[in-house]
């Protein structure tokens, strides 16, 4: 099977299945989340019936290829420093590995990291041994570092999201809610961390403060045009559709 035979097959049988119409369009209530999870399970599906010819197909380069989609794993170069913890998935099916604090050393220090942070008012400057805890003051924000640097892939991301058990039991929660790990960046990734409780909170060595997802990404070709296509829902928008679901 050639990779246009392989498309057009699976065109059809997620037509036929109702998640796209007749015109390749995404059918209204398919979400993109729902669409890939079906994508990849009919492509397992035909693929062990019938191998791909164009062995180019799960060829790892520039271009995007079908292999993260098949076995679901990405290679990421990873460098710690002294004291550093290994991200780690805590669940088989977690989609988000947890990203630990490290405060036992590493190449950045509280005085370099002001130069960066310290003109914001929100975010705290605070001077601290590398072997202590780190204690965030109620509504601020302090750079935690966490010694990890990481090699993206192109044409991907790394979101850093906060972690439901320390935003839910002890209100710290991340400022800039995802932040990106772009592929070229080659820095320390460091966590902006924001007490939003109405008492102080205390970091610890080793301290889960953040998770990481990695997500593949588009690069957009933008066209400048007169007028942009019509919907039914135009310029509506900031809970314009209201903000209770009718149960009736």
């Amino acid at each position: 099977m050639t990779n246009k035979e392989l498309a057009h097959q699976i065109a059809e049988i997620l037509t036929l299945k109702g998640y796209v119409d007749k015109d390749n369009n995404i059918v209204k209530g398919a979400s993109l989340t729902f669409l890939s999870t079906a994508l990849a399970s009919e492509l397992n599906r035909i693929l062990a019936l019938s191998p791909v010819e164009d062995k180019n197909i799960c060829k790892q380069d520039d271009e995007p290829s079908l292999t993260p989609i098949l076995n679901n794993t990405i290679q990421i170069p990873i460098k710690l420093v002294a004291g550093a913890v290994l991200p780690l998935y805590a669940t088989e099916g977690s989609s988000g590995f947890d990203i630990a604090a490290n405060l036992t050393g590493g190449t950045l220090t509280y005085s370099e990291l002001s130069k960066t942070f310290n003109k914001q008012n929100y975010i705290d400057y605070i001077e601290y041994e590398f072997t202590s805890d780190i204690t965030i003051l109620p509504n601020r924000v302090v750079p935690i570092p966490t010694g990890l640097f990481v090699a993206i892939p192109k044409n991907y991301e790394l979101q850093i999201r906060p972690r439901s058990g320390i935003s839910s039991k002890q209100g710290l929660t991340i400022i800039n809610t995802p932040g990106t790990i772009d592929s070229d960046y080659r820095g320390e990734i460091i966590i902006l961390l924001h007490n939003t409780d109405v008492i102080p909170r205390t970091i610890v060595d080793g301290m889960k403060i953040a998770q990481g997802v990695l997500l593949p990404i588009a690069i957009a070709n933008f066209v400048q045009v007169d007028e942009i296509s019509y919907t039914v829902r135009g310029p509506g928008g900031f809970g314009h559709t209201g903000i209770t679901i009718n149960k009736d």
